[in-house]
């Protein structure tokens, strides 16, 4: 975990060089014309410290707020000669650093030259725990509620969309999803479409069900970087911090492969991250359950102890230590597809052994509080052999 944090230090440390782009103002003059093409500049990062003395000495007022906010460049001159910054109508536009998005421009002095001061940008990791689930839950409907995929043993496809804490009449979806013996949903590709994993029973393979952007249609591809023989799997989104969902698969010696995600559907060879002492479980987990803006995995072992591995984004130590969440969970299945409930903290759901499926709303408490109380959504869910 220190690793991953030292890098999104760094991204904000003084005299780091950031790329801000935008089609803003071109100058300070009331005349000013917004830009007609993209433009870009690159700014150094300024410290905390220094952009909060100089705000305050420019506008006498306490409008800068250190840990939500930075600044990047050098003080303005008092007018356009020397001064480098973004100016009104670049607002929304991104500061980038090292290939990520770390900033947004957000505000700064009347005319962009005043002496002294600096432009003002969003602190994207301040506020990734809001941002993150709308990247990673498994939102059908686009109303920020990740909903639920249900099959029947004859192989009917039916949908439930979520409505905070209850769920909305089951829609059919299709046939002929029989030949999978297990089913995910993530958005491999980030198009905010989302895609279906699926292992076939006929031939043991993994394949992808995406949405194809040039033919406005869903279709199939086989996932020919991931073997289909592990006893668990799961995608929790991103472990190694480049944005790409990643996918985690158990064996049977219990050892614990990271495949990390190419952003296409396809993965990189696997990284071993746990030698043998995983066997058994049950891994599960969509999105962050901790509200630190990292993905993280839950471990249901053979005794029915739920444990939550908070994420790094550290490719060959995804994990930080363990922490007991739960005990008793001796559900038939389990589902982790992001924020059931609407609020920005990743949920779980589970079907008990008589059909009632329950729904546990993350607390984004790393402990064994990391779920509220339980409510039911419903029972009669033993008619499906599969929840995803």
């Amino acid at each position: 975990m220190a690793e991953a944090d030292g890098r999104r230090r760094q991204r904000y440390k003084a005299g780091t060089s950031a790329t801000v782009y935008g089609w803003g103002l071109t100058s300070g003059a009331e005349d000013a014309d917004l830009s007609a093409n993209l433009r870009k500049v690159t700014l150094p990062m300024v410290a905390d410290s220094t952009c909060n003395t100089a705000m305050k000495t420019v506008l006498g007022e306490d409008d800068f707020v250190e840990g939500s906010m930075f600044c990047a460049g050098t003080p303005a001159t008092g007018t356009d000669e020397g001064t480098k910054s973004p100016c009104n109508g670049d607002s929304g536009g991104p500061v980038v650093v090292g290939g990520k998005v770390v900033g947004i421009v957000s505000w700064g002095v009347s005319g962009c030259t005043a002496q002294g001061a600096y432009p003002v940008f969003t602190k994207v990791s301040s506020y990734t725990w809001a941002a993150q689930p709308r990247i990673d839950d498994t939102d059908l409907t686009f109303d920020g509620r990740a909903d639920l995929l249900e099959r029947t043993p004859s192989g009917g496809l039916f949908e439930q969309d979520s409505k905070g804490t209850s769920l909305a009449a089951r829609a059919y979806q299709g046939k002929d999803w029989q030949y999978a013996s297990w089913v995910m949903q993530a958005d491999l590709d980030r198009d905010f479409f989302q895609d279906l994993i699926e292992r076939d029973k006929t031939d043991g393979k993994l394949y992808r069900s995406y949405f194809n952007h040039s033919s406005e249609q869903f279709e199939w591809m086989q996932i020919t970087s991931v073997w289909g023989g592990y006893t668990s799997y799961a995608v929790p989104g991103d472990m190694t911090g480049d944005s790409r969902p990643d996918l985690v698969a158990v064996d049977t010696d219990g050892s614990v492969y990271l495949y990390p995600g190419k952003g296409n559907g396809e993965f990189y060879g696997r990284v071993k991250v746990v030698d043998k002492a995983w066997k058994g479980v049950k891994i599960f987990g969509h999105g962050d359950l901790t509200g630190d803006g990292r993905a993280d995995l839950l471990v249901r072992n053979t005794s029915g102890v739920l444990y939550l591995y908070r994420g790094t984004q550290d490719e060959h130590a995804p994990w930080s230590t363990r922490i007991q969440a739960r005990t008793g969970w001796n559900f038939t299945s389990y589902v982790a597809n992001g924020d059931v409930t609407g609020d920005g903290i990743a949920d779980v759901m589970a079907r008990d052994s008589g059909g009632t499926l329950w729904l546990y709303p993350g607390t984004n408490k790393a402990s064994s509080d990391l779920f509220g109380s339980r409510r039911s959504l419903g029972t009669g869910f033993n008619q499906y052999n599969l929840l995803f």
